[in-house]
Formats: C-alpha cells, structure tokens, sequence
C-alpha cells in the first residue's frame, strides 16, 4: 500500500483572509484516509496571526504542525518554509501542494504513478497536470504541469543557474521552491505525456492520469489579496517592480474558460 507525505507552508492565512484552507485541507485528510494512508506536514513560519491556533482548532490531530522562524526580509523565505515541511515527511511518496490546491480523488491513478516512479532508480520526481479552475468548479482556465509528486531524499530551494550576479534571481528560470537534489541541482523528472502531445482534459480522462486541482481562480478577490501580498515578494527576488500581475475584478472576468467535466 502506498503512503504519502503531502507537505506545504502556511504564514498570515487570518492577516490576509485567504481561506482555502478551509476547502483543500479536509480534501487532503480524504486522501490519506484520515491518516491511515499518509501524513501532512505544515510548517508555519513567525506565527504572529494565530495561524497555528487556527489549524490546530480545526484539525486537531490530523496535520502534523512544525514551527519555522525564517525571515520575510529573506526574498527566498517561501521556499526555505516548504524545504522544511518536507525534511519531516517520513514516506517515500511526497506530494509538495500549496494551500489552494488538492490531488483528484481518484487513489489508483495515484498509486499507479506512484508504483511506476518507485520502480525507476534514476528517476526522482513526475510532473503532474494541473487544472486551474476559474469561476466556478465547472470551469478551468488552462492544464499546466508542476513537480508535485516525488521521492523523498530531495530539496525546495533555487535552481543554481538561475541565480543572477547581483544576488537575485531571474524569476523566468526559477522561483524559490524548485525541486534539488544536492547541490542546488535540478532532480530527474518524467512528464506523465509525452511532451508532443497536447496535455487537455481529454488526455487526462483518456489516460486516467492522476491531477492537482489549483483553486486559485475561482475567487477573484481571493486572488487578488494573494497577487497583492506576493507582488513586492516577487520584485524584491527579481530586482525590479514584477507589474505583470492582476489587481482588477474585469480582468480575471474576462479570462476565457472551458467546461473540464472532470470528477473533482
């Protein structure tokens, strides 16, 4: 039987009103069967918001809660929280998540995947699709592909060329949670499609491939109070003011979206 670790970071959720972690982490206790199949790790960073009062309210024995201490003046403090969420998960599949996202419900496509890269020695980690719902759960804005699922023994951190002169880094190359092995080097990965297909919501049906649901679209404002907290974050890693990010209700109402049909 396969056992996950799913692991994340958690900092000023009350502070900034984000409340998926109302919706996505009662999701995550259903798929590690209450336990009986896994584990979740949090770590919380400078708790000054009662963000782990809250999680231990709400949870109470079903996470795991670390305390981390990192330094927000640190322009690369989000990936140092998740890398030490992830040094305490004990299985040997970990499944890296953020707040606002959880794995489809469907564990045999999970177990499948999960057999097949325990089974590759040179293989450390699968890109796996995820689908961003926008507006309502009925509808998605696009399928991309993140390293969500992967052996343990490995790190969060920067890629090591992507690191700039001046001490920043080039945020196109890398952010600060990209998965390493040893020596800032990036991890041997598999994408679950060849990379000449179209990854679609009818691949994903038609291969019964397992998937991460992204909730971040769904509530605009919900969105915005995250771009809004995250932006200067953004421009301080890179050195200049990041502007490519939306503020306003109209443009997210303007984004195209597609029905997904999709057991979610």
């Amino acid at each position: 039987m396969i056992k996950y670790s799913i692991y994340t970071s958690c900092f000023d959720i009350n502070k900034n009103n984000f409340n998926y972690w109302k919706t996505t982490i009662p999701k995550w206790i259903d798929f590690i069967d209450d336990g009986d199949k896994g584990e979740i790790i949090i770590a919380v960073n400078n708790d000054d918001d009662r963000t782990k009062e809250t999680l231990e309210t709400s949870f109470s024995n079903k996470i795991k809660i670390i305390n981390t201490s990192f330094s927000y003046e640190d322009y690369t403090f989000d990936g140092k929280i998740k890398n030490a969420a992830l040094q305490e998960c004990k299985y040997e599949i970990c499944l890296g998540l953020d707040l606002d996202e959880y794995p489809s419900p469907n564990k045999k496509s999970w177990d499948n995947v999960s057999l097949k890269l325990l089974n590759i020695s040179k293989l450390d980690a699968v890109f796996i699709p995820s689908i961003d719902l926008c507006k309502n759960y009925n509808s998605y804005k696009s399928v991309g592909m993140k390293w969500y699922m992967h052996k343990q023994g490995l790190y969060r951190g920067i890629w090591e060329n992507a690191k700039l002169d001046n001490g920043k880094i080039d945020i196109k190359k890398s952010d600060t949670c990209e998965l390493l092995k040893i020596k800032n080097q990036l991890c041997s990965s598999a994408a679950l499609l060849d990379q000449f297909d179209e990854l679609s919501i009818d691949n994903i049906k038609k291969y019964d491939l397992p998937f991460v649901i992204h909730l971040g679209w769904l509530d605009w404002q919900n969105r915005k109070n995250q771009n809004q907290t995250w932006q200067p974050v953004w421009s301080n890693r890179a050195g200049y003011e990041v502007k490519d990010i939306m503020h306003e209700e109209n443009q997210f109402n303007n984004i195209e979206v597609h029905p997904h049909n999709l057991d979610i």
